[in-house]
């Protein structure tokens, strides 16, 4: 039977101008940075410190335009997404995509566009992280990481 690598944490990303990185470790402690007002070299830069302490691995929200956003909205949210996703790639970080349907599905919290439902479960697992709905997701995000076995 092979042993499962030791790992520094799990990262999930929530893609977005509102979205969020987050890392769980091996002792379900964890952090969260919010997306908001930042550029691609600082989210790289976040990247770049968690691959520093230690082998980590991804889960990046898979994302595609929402119905009735704006043509501004969609921009942003996909430049977000590439930022994260060229961030993973240049500092060599182990990741895969995951469906919004999918991690939620795992994690029985199906939010159906009310994220409190995302809040709420996340306030279950970690109920020592300050939560707001911003974040939420990425904590999760990194959770299902954490306790999937796809990576």
């Amino acid at each position: 039977m092979a042993m499962k690598r030791s790992l520094a944490g799990w990262i999930g990303v929530d893609p977005g101008k509102t979205g969020a990185i987050a890392i769980v470790r091996p002792d379900m402690t964890a952090e969260v940075w919010g997306f908001k007002n930042r550029t691609g070299q600082e989210i790289s830069g976040l990247f770049e410190n968690l691959k520093a302490q230690g082998p980590v691995i991804a889960c990046l929200e898979k994302v595609n335009a929402m119905p009735r956003q704006g043509v501004s909205s969609s921009f942003t949210f996909g430049k977000m997404a590439g930022f994260a996703e060229m961030a993973l790639i240049a500092h060599q970080i182990p990741f895969r995509f995951v469906s919004p349907a999918k991690w939620q599905r795992k994690l029985d919290c199906l939010t159906k566009g009310d994220k409190k439902v995302s809040k709420h479960r996340a306030s279950q697992l970690f109920p020592d992280v300050k939560l707001t709905l911003d974040i939420a997701d990425a904590l999760l995000i990194a959770y299902y990481a954490k306790i999937s076995e796809e990576i």
